[in-house]
């Protein structure tokens, strides 16, 4: 009688049970005579249901490369270290040229204005002798004739200043659009930068190292 079992249950009990205690208690005969294959390869304990299959042998897994090695050991995927656009050597470096380029321009138009005022007024200034000795001799003409009073001394005179006015306008008109030639130039100096420094931000950002 298998252990842990009452002798009166024990005898009570079927004898298909008993067998079936017995198997899993591994007190089967040694013969194995209640272990012979049933058909399909089963085992019938002797119980006549609940056939357990015979066991399948397992299939080898492969598990993949050994990590005998380094070189059999999957790469880790690491990410990326990614700065910000303002921290990057090479971008403060590029607006340092940007910005030292954008000053050096300017500078040279500032230089050029100031060169193209001084041409101006030293032309307004010589036309102011060269009127005055002109009036003066329209003047002297008129007293050797004794005609100070006439209209026609004061016609002269009025045109005479109307002439140094015209050239006054017009070399101040041709610095006017000077100036404003320089103007241009300086304005479309600034677009230039913008557009060249914006690109350049797109590119650096579209690298993937920087966000």
């Amino acid at each position: 009688m298998p252990y842990g079992y009452n002798q009166a249950v024990w005898d009570a009990m079927p004898q298909r049970t008993k067998n079936m205690i017995k198997a899993a208690q591994g007190s089967l005969p040694a013969d194995g005579s209640l272990l012979a294959p049933g058909p399909s390869g089963t085992y019938d304990f002797g119980l006549g249901f609940g056939q357990a299959e015979a066991p399948v042998e397992a299939s080898p897994v492969d598990y993949g490369p050994s990590s005998g090695s380094p070189a059999d050991v999957p790469a880790t995927f690491v990410e990326p270290v990614r700065r910000t656009l303002a921290s990057s050597p090479e971008w403060l470096a590029y607006l340092n040229a940007l910005g030292l380029e954008q000053s050096t321009f300017a500078a040279d138009i500032a230089r050029q204005r100031g060169l193209y005022q001084s041409e101006a007024n030293r032309q307004i200034a010589d036309l102011g002798p060269q009127y005055d000795i002109q009036r003066r001799g329209i003047t002297g003409n008129a007293e050797g004739r004794g005609v100070l009073r006439s209209g026609e001394f004061q016609r002269r005179l009025a045109e005479n200043r109307a002439t140094q006015g015209r050239q006054v306008g017009g070399i101040q008109g041709g610095l006017t659009g000077q100036l404003g030639n320089l103007q241009s130039q300086l304005a479309q100096k600034q677009i230039d930068v913008a557009a060249r420094r914006a690109q350049q931000q797109l590119s650096m950002l579209g690298s993937g190292s920087y966000v």
